[in-house]
C-alpha cells in the first residue's frame, strides 16, 4: 500500500505478507501455522492536528505566501507568517522533517487431536509484537519574527508483546432428537510493553537530523517498562431438541493482575430459544403461509471488565515531581486500592427473529437491559485529602436498549434481484445505584441552573441516582436576539451581565440573553439544556440490485439526535486572537449600517462575550452560547459500488471467474451541521476530514 495523504507531503507505506500451512500428521491429528507480517512507515511533515486543522485552516484568505523583492514585487520566498501555531503552512512543511517505522509480526501454531469420534482436543499459542520507532527534528524557523535555533532531535521507541497459549475442548454429538455441543478451555495471556524517548538540541545544522549532533539534552531522557496477564477458565454447552427448544450455558473464571485482593471473578451466562416453526402445529397452520420464521430468544449473562485500570495502580502510583539541584523528586499520585473488584455487566436480553413469506422478509429485534455493577470510576476527593479523585467500584449504572434490523428481498428472479436491509439502534443509560455521599440523589457532578417549575435552582447531568446519565449532557446560556435599538437596551438598562467585561452596560449590537429567573442577572442559573452529545439513536440502509452480470451495492448509515459545538466557527467569530479568519456569517452581523441583523457585532476579541458566554473561546459544553450548539443529524452515502461477474465457461474455462469493480466511499453527508463531521457530538475542534475513495478493481479466480 502506498497512500498519499490529504496532508501535503503525508504518505503511509505499507508491505505486508502472509503465510499458512497445515499439514495432516495423522487422520486424526493436524498441524496448522500462521505468520502474518507488516512493515510501515508514516510520514507526518507537521508539527500537530491542531495547528494544522484549527489555526491553519482559519488563516484569512489576505494571508501573504510570499515575501516581497525589494521592488515590491512577490519572490519565492516563503512569508512565514504570525507565529508557528498560526503561521503560513508552506513556510513551515519542511521544517519539522519525521521518520516513523513500525513492524508487526503475529505467529501461531495449532495442533488439532481428534479421538473418540465426537471429541477435539485444541493447543494453540501465539506471539504478537509491535516495535514502532520514530525519529523527529526541528529545523531553524521563524515564529514570531525571532529565529529559533533549539534545533531539538528526539527519537523513541516502544515495544509491545503479547502471547497467548490456549487449551480447548471441543465435544459434539446427536442422540436420537437430542443435539448437543460443549466446549471447556483454559486460556493465558500477558502483555509486555517497553518505552524509550530522548531528545537533544542546539544542534550546530539543519542538514543531520540525528541527536548525537546536539550540545545538550531536551528534558530528560525515559524508558519504562509495564506488564499484565490474564488466566481463564471458560466453558459452553449447548443443547436443542429436535431443533425446537434450544438451551444455551457458558461460563468464565477470569484472574487478572491488574486487581491485588480480589484478582479473580466467576461469569456465567444462560440462553433459551424456542423454535416455534418447527413445531408440528405451526407447519399445519394457516399461519405458515405468511410467518415462515418464528424464534422467540431470551438471554442472561455476565461479563467482566478491568479495562479502564492500569497495570499497577491499585497498588499506588508515584510520579516524578521533577529535578532540583540535580536530584529527581517522587511524589504519591495515586492512592492504593487493593480491595478493587472486577466491573461486572449482567445483561438480560428479550429477542425475536421473524421471516415472512418464504424468509423473504426478515426482522430481528433485541431489546436489552445491562447493569453496569461495581462501575470503575474516579471518585472525587475533598482538596485536604491532597488527591483530586481515587478509583473506586462506583455504583451501578443501567443501559437499556433496542436494536432491529430488517432485511428484504424485494424482486427475486432468475437475472434480477433486488435486496434491501436497514437497521436501527437506541441506548439510554441510567444511575441505578450510586455510593452514599450525603448529597441528594447521591449526586456525582452536574451542573446547577434554575428550575422554572419549583423556582428554585436545581442540577443537570452529571451521575444522580435513579435519573439518566448526564455526563453527555450540553448546558449554555440562551441566546434571545441582539439588541439592535435604543429603546431595546432602554429595556435591559439595570441588567447584569456576570461574564461580560463590561457587567453593567449593555451596547448596540450585544447578545440579548435570555434571563430564566427573571432576577436581571445573566449568571449560572440561567443556563439551560440543550441537548446530548451522543445520538438519540443511529442506523444503516443498504440495498444491493443484481441484473444477470452486473450488480450495484449501495450503503449508508446515519445517527439523529446529537449536537455539536462547532469551535473552528466560535474560534472566528469571537476573534479571540484577532487575527483568525471567520465564518462568513460575520459579512451579516450587527453594524450601524445592518442594523436589523440577529447576528452580534463582530469585535476584536469578543470583550463583551457576545459570542462566547462564560464559555471557552473554542465553545464550551457547559458555559457556552446556545447560538453555536448546531444539531449533529446525519446521513452519510458510504459506499456505491457496480460490478461485473464474468464466468469461465463464457470463454472457454480460460478461469474460473472474473470481477470487475468500481467503488465510491465518503461520497457525501446530508446533514444541517456547518462543520467538517457531524459524526461525533462535543466539541468540535478540527481534524482530518474523511476523504473520498474510489477503487477500480479486477478479481480473476483460477
Amino acid at each position: 500500500m502506498d497512500d498519499k495523504g490529504l496532508v501535503f507531503g503525508s504518505n503511509f507505506k505499507r508491505i505486508s505478507g502472509t503465510v499458512n500451512a497445515s499439514y495432516n500428521i495423522t487422520d486424526d491429528f493436524k498441524i496448522s501455522s500462521n505468520i502474518i507480517y507488516a512493515h510501515s512507515n508514516l510520514k507526518q511533515p507537521f508539527d500537530n492536528l491542531y495547528n494544522l486543522f484549527q489555526r491553519t485552516a482559519g488563516l484569512a484568505p489576505t494571508s501573504r505566501i510570499y515575501n516581497n523583492n525589494p521592488d515590491g514585487s512577490l519572490s519565492d520566498e516563503y512569508q512565514p507568517g504570525t507565529y508557528l501555531g498560526f503561521g503560513n503552512p508552506l513556510y513551515y512543511r519542511d521544517k519539522f522533517p519525521k521518520s516513523n517505522l513500525e513492524q508487526r509480526l503475529t505467529a501461531s501454531i495449532q495442533g488439532d487431536y481428534t479421538f473418540l469420534n465426537n471429541f477435539r482436543l485444541t493447543l494453540r499459542g501465539s506471539h504478537f509484537t509491535i516495535n514502532n520507532s520514530n525519529e523527529a527534528f526541528n529545523k531553524a524557523y521563524l515564529s514570531s519574527g525571532v529565529l529559533n535555533t533549539n534545533r531539538v532531535s528526539s527519537a523513541s521507541h516502544a515495544r509491545t508483546q503479547r502471547n497467548q497459549l490456549t487449551a480447548l475442548l471441543n465435544y459434539n454429538a446427536r442422540i436420537d432428537k437430542h443435539n448437543i455441543s460443549a466446549l471447556l478451555g483454559s486460556e493465558y495471556f500477558n502483555e509486555k510493553v517497553f518505552n524509550l524517548s530522548a531528545a537533544t538540541r542546539y544542534s550546530p545544522t539543519d542538514l543531520i537530523y540525528t541527536m548525537n549532533v546536539g550540545s545538550e539534552a531536551q528534558g530528560v531522557p525515559s524508558s519504562s517498562h509495564t506488564e499484565y496477564a490474564i488466566a481463564s477458565m471458560f466453558g459452553q454447552l449447548n443443547y436443542d431438541y429436535d431443533y425446537k427448544y434450544l438451551l444455551g450455558l457458558t461460563f468464565r473464571y477470569d484472574g487478572t493482575s491488574r486487581l491485588a485482593n480480589n484478582k479473580y471473578d466467576f461469569f456465567p451466562g444462560i440462553s433459551t430459544g424456542w423454535n416455534i416453526h418447527n413445531e408440528n402445529f405451526f407447519k399445519v397452520s394457516e399461519v405458515r403461509n405468511v410467518i415462515s420464521t418464528l424464534k422467540p430468544r431470551v438471554s442472561y449473562g455476565v461479563n467482566g471488565n478491568i479495562d479502564i485500570l492500569s497495570n499497577f495502580g491499585v497498588f499506588g502510583i508515584y510520579g516524578l515531581t521533577g529535578v532540583y539541584d540535580s536530584q529527581t523528586g517522587y511524589v504519591n499520585t495515586h492512592l492504593p486500592i487493593v480491595d478493587l473488584k472486577w466491573e461486572r455487566s449482567t445483561t438480560l436480553n428479550f429477542g425475536l427473529d421473524m421471516g415472512f413469506f418464504d424468509n423473504r422478509i426478515n426482522f430481528m429485534a433485541d431489546y436489552f437491559i445491562r447493569d453496569v455493577q461495581d462501575k470503575l470510576a474516579n471518585l472525587t476527593l475533598p482538596l485536604w485529602t491532597g488527591f483530586s479523585s481515587i478509583l473506586t467500584n462506583n455504583g451501578t449504572l443501567q443501559n437499556r436498549g433496542l436494536e432491529i434490523e430488517l432485511n428484504a428481498d424485494i424482486i427475486s428472479y432468475k437475472d434480477f434481484r433486488w435486496n434491501l436491509g436497514t437497521t436501527f439502534f437506541t441506548v439510554k443509560n441510567y444511575a441505578k445505584k450510586l455510593p452514599s455521599n450525603g448529597v441528594e440523589k447521591n449526586r456525582q457532578g452536574g451542573t446547577e441552573i434554575y428550575d422554572p417549575k419549583t423556582g428554585e435552582t436545581k442540577y443537570v447531568g452529571g451521575l444522580q441516582e435513579g435519573e439518566r446519565v448526564g455526563t453527555d449532557l450540553i448546558t449554555a446560556y440562551e441566546f434571545d436576539g441582539v439588541y439592535q435599538t435604543q429603546a431595546d437596551l432602554d429595556e435591559h438598562a439595570d441588567r447584569t451581565v456576570a461574564f461580560a467585561w463590561n457587567k453593567k452596560k449593555r451596547f448596540l449590537g450585544d447578545t440579548r440573553w435570555k434571563d430564566q429567573n427573571g432576577d436581571g442577572v445573566i449568571d449560572y442559573k440561567d443556563r439551560i439544556v440543550i441537548g446530548r452529545t451522543t445520538p438519540s439513536f443511529v442506523g444503516g440502509v443498504t440495498t444491493n440490485l443484481t441484473y444477470k452480470n452486473f450488480d450495484l451495492f449501495v450503503k449508508g448509515d446515519y445517527a439523529v439526535g446529537h449536537y455539536i459545538v462547532n469551535g473552528r466557527r466560535v474560534k472566528g467569530i469571537a476573534q479571540t486572537q484577532g487575527n483568525q479568519n471567520g465564518p462568513l456569517e460575520i459579512r451579516d452581523s450587527w453594524t450601524p449600517e445592518n442594523p436589523t441583523s440577529n447576528i452580534p457585532r463582530f469585535d476584536l476579541v469578543d470583550r463583551q462575550k457576545n459570542h462566547l458566554a462564560a464559555g471557552w473561546d473554542q465553545g464550551d459544553l457547559a458555559n457556552g452560547n446556545s447560538r453555536y450548539i448546531e444539531k449533529g443529524d446525519f446521513f452519510a452515502l458510504r459506499e456505491v459500488t457496480l460490478g461485473y461477474n464474468l464466468s469461465g465457461d463464457k470463454v472457454n474455462n480460460a478461469f474460473q471467474n472474473v470481477r470487475l469493480y468500481f467503488t465510491a466511499a465518503n461520497l457525501a453527508y446530508f446533514t444541517g451541521y456547518s462543520g467538517a463531521l457531524p459524526e461525533s457530538g462535543g466539541n468540535d475542534l478540527g481534524s482530518y476530514p474523511l476523504p473520498k475513495e474510489f477503487t477500480f478493481g479486477l478479481n480473476i479466480t483460477f
